[in-house]
């Protein structure tokens, strides 16, 4: 567990600096740090493959078009056992995606609207 923890915590560094390209995967990694199990570590794995096989390309970016913005966003709602949601989007101006994020979302409860 603790080899599983650091792993992923090298991993988001290295997320936040200069790989983007993995930032989804190691997102969706952090949550299962408390308790990983053999699918996990076999994620954790294909993940580490991926990144020893592609260390030397480059990260390209290309604006095709200034006018026009791809965006692309994704909810999945109350998925995790304490009933919070997950989201994630990314954009990009042509070829590769220059920003994403992603990330846990409290799902609270609405109050109701008081009439006067």
């Amino acid at each position: 567990q603790r080899a599983f923890h650091h792993a992923v915590a090298q991993l988001l560094f290295v997320t936040s600096h200069c790989r983007r390209d993995i930032q989804t995967t190691v997102a969706f990694l952090t949550t299962r740090v408390r308790e990983p199990d053999e699918d996990d570590w076999g994620k954790l794995k294909q993940l580490l493959k991926y990144e020893k096989g592609t260390m030397y390309l480059p990260l390209t970016l290309e604006a095709t078009d200034l006018g026009v913005l791809n965006l692309w966003v994704d909810v999945a709602f109350a998925v995790h056992p304490d009933f919070r949601s997950h989201s994630g989007a990314a954009f990009s101006l042509g070829k590769g995606v220059s920003s994403n994020t992603g990330g846990h979302r409290m799902s609270r409860p609405r109050r109701p609207a008081r009439c006067s």
